[in-house]
């Protein structure tokens, strides 16, 4: 008979044979007595001299000898202690294996009157949880065995499923807790030492030499996971150190610190300036021939590198005068906190991709990054996060632009990347303070931004912007176009003063002739559009996709309007202290209207978040709201904004003054 369950593999049941009972015990005795006769042999061989290799041998049949001893000890042990024989009959109607990852195992399960394999074998191999369901008349005895190998050597463990429903004794939980432990002691590695060497870098000479930070980068690549790296300050400040080539990639886990910074606020920099020469972003080619600067792929002339690899800790640092200031590519795990980035006039000042190396995203590789408290100020982009980049933090920066910068991009490019979270940043001086190019489900919290051309720019869909301050731009939040542009919800910011004549457009920001400026503006064209003014990139070729008039699926040369272009609710009146509107949706759904406060009557913008309300529509998709007002309500005008139930928030709505 055959089985088929869903999400579990194909299981062929295969007649079992009277004897097995026997059998099965049999072969407990012979792996006991095999590993007794293991140990011998590593006697022996330490008599003969090769006791490295005896050694070795000594102690895996010791563990093998322990574990069998345990198994049968098991055995018998449940056998007195329940006054049953070693193999009574246990009914049972499921049977759920569950492992750790430590094992690599194959399984075969005796149930009842049948052998139960995955494959031809007549072996089960799994590396999760595998559910059995022998039939429920069966009476079923049990005896899985676990495979799995270590070295050269094949362990063979007894294993008893944890879901067989009977009492267990004290004894005999100690004896099935010391099992997997001594597996477990007998397979880890060589644990890495607690306290790790000192790498010191007192020389800042570039010649490879003891004491030199190439010296020390090379040194700890031999053997990652057993130094740190502390960068001293030598002489009188300024600390600089100039390499003369790139320096080699970083392999993790390794500290490095520039030590000053702790002591005196002095950080240790590192300059590119001695093999990155050129006309600015000119200096930095991009991937494509032809194209460079900050905003085209590109992986080129990078300071510090850090490429698959993990826990690799940076601070203290200032990198400087490079395509890239630090380069994270498919690395996971970092932490880059307490620097300053400064001028790397390419990529960004801090890249971190999942870039395959032919531009194609990959997944599970650039994760768990932490960028903390650090400076990053006259970069093209001052941070990136593309191609698969996700559950990153990015929080408690200072993302900044001067006239010094020739080509003030993005404070933070989201390009193709997910569920990474910015929070109490603040993003000054850019043609997007924040650029979000179809990411999902990143969350924007706490941060803030002005000086910008658009404070933050948005594509993709179920993206957060949570209660941050946005003011002083010509753009608080636009919402773009774009094949996908949906679900993005907006939530509790407070938006003022924007409107502001600042028209920087490094492949982003507004500079169209009649752009609509303000708080929240849908339907702003980005650098594919064929509307859009400014500069797409170095030799980047020009847009040609258009903007929908109107609701409708995007094509090739049309995209849709952003968020459903889900209509602004309508502010009605003000009577009674409270204040009255209306709001136009999908019928018979359920909306949040955000309500917000102004300083003056003729301010109209989202200054103060007041509170929310919850509204169903009818089914002709119309819904009345009011929301109570305090009597000593200082605002003089009033705004709303409303959200779908899908997360898709509307613009702000005309302003009403009291």
């Amino acid at each position: 008979m055959s089985r088929q369950h869903s999400g579990h593999p194909r299981m062929t049941a295969v007649p079992f044979r009277p004897q097995a009972s026997q059998l099965v015990l049999a072969q407990l005795v012979l792996r006991f007595t095999d590993s007794l006769l293991d140990f011998a042999l590593g006697l022996v061989g330490g008599a003969f001299g090769t006791q490295l290799v005896a050694a070795h041998q000594l102690a895996s049949a010791f563990f093998d000898a322990t574990q069998s001893f345990v198994s049968l000890a098991f055995h018998f042990v449940f056998s007195a202690t329940h006054g049953i024989s070693p193999f009574r009959k246990v009914r049972v109607s499921k049977v759920d294996i569950r492992l750790t990852d430590r094992f690599a195992p194959e399984f075969q399960f005796f149930i009842g009157k049948y052998l139960y394999p995955m494959n031809s074998t007549g072996r089960i191999s799994t590396a999760a949880t595998r559910t059995l369901h022998p039939p429920r008349s069966a009476s079923t005895r049990i005896m899985p065995r676990v495979r799995h190998r270590a070295g050269e050597r094949e362990k063979t463990t007894a294993f008893f499923p944890e879901s067989i429903p009977m009492r267990v004794s004290p004894v005999l939980a100690a004896l099935l807790l010391a099992l997997p432990a001594l597996t477990a002691h007998a397979d880890e590695p060589t644990p890495t030492p607690d306290a790790p060497q000192t790498l010191v870098v007192n020389s800042y000479a570039d010649d490879g030499k003891d004491g030199t930070l190439r010296w020390a980068i090379e040194q700890n690549n031999q053997n990652p996971g057993h130094y740190r790296i502390e960068i001293q300050a030598v002489g009188n400040a300024p600390f600089v150190i100039k390499p003369a080539t790139p320096l080699p990639e970083i392999k993790g886990p390794v500290a490095i610190q520039g030590t000053a910074w702790k002591h005196t606020g002095d950080f240790i920099a590192i300059d590119g300036s001695a093999y990155v020469q050129g006309d600015a972003a000119k200096a930095c080619p991009g991937a494509v021939a032809g194209q460079y600067g900050a905003n085209v792929r590109t992986l080129s002339n990078p300071g510090l590198v850090l490429r698959d690899t993990q826990g690799v800790d940076i601070s203290g640092l200032e990198v400087r005068n490079f395509c890239i200031g630090v380069l994270l590519n498919r690395a996971g795990g970092n932490n880059l906190h307490d620097n300053r980035i400064v001028a790397n006039k390419g990529g960004a000042g801090i890249l971190l991709t999942g870039d395959d190396g032919q531009g194609n995203a990959t997944a599970n590789t650039t994760n768990n990054n932490r960028i903390v408290r650090n400076q990053l100020i006259d970069n093209g982009d001052g941070l990136e996060l593309t191609r698969g980049a996700a559950f990153n933090l990015v929080a408690d920066n200072l993302v900044r632009a001067t006239k010094a910068t020739p080509e003030a991009s993005q404070g933070v490019e989201i390009m193709q990347a997910s569920d990474n979270t910015l929070t109490h940043n603040r993003f000054e001086n850019y043609s997007d303070g924040v650029q979000i190019n179809a990411g999902d489900r990143n969350y924007l919290g706490g941060n803030v931004l002005s000086g910008n051309s658009i404070g933050i720019s948005v594509t993709g869909s179920d993206n957060l912007l949570d209660g941050n301050l946005i003011h002083g731009n010509r753009i608080g939040i636009a919402l773009r176009p774009e094949a996908v542009s949906h679900n993005n919800r907006l939530t509790a910011n407070r938006i003022w003063d924007n409107s502001q004549d600042i028209r920087r457009c490094q492949s982003g920001g507004a500079c169209i002739p009649g752009q609509r400026t303000g708080a929240i503006v849908f339907g702003v064209p980005g650098p594919d559009n064929v509307t859009f003014v400014g500069s797409r990139g170095g030799g980047v070729e020009p847009g040609k996709a258009t903007v929908c008039a109107a609701k409708g699926a995007a094509t090739a040369d049309c995209q849709q309007q952003p968020n459903h272009n889900q209509p602004a609710p309508k502010l009605r009146a003000i009577a009674a202290g409270r204040l009255h509107g209306e709001v136009s949706g999908e019928p018979n759904s359920r909306y949040r209207v955000e309500v917000f406060g102004n300083a003056k009557p003729t301010e109209t913008e989202a200054a103060n978040f007041l509170g929310e309300v919850y509204v169903s529509t009818n089914g002709r998709g119309v819904a009345n709201f009011s929301f109570p007002l305090d009597v000593k309500e200082p605002n003089r005008s009033f705004t709303v904004t409303a959200t779908s139930p899908d997360g898709a928030t509307s613009e702000l709505s005309k302003a009403l003054p009291r």
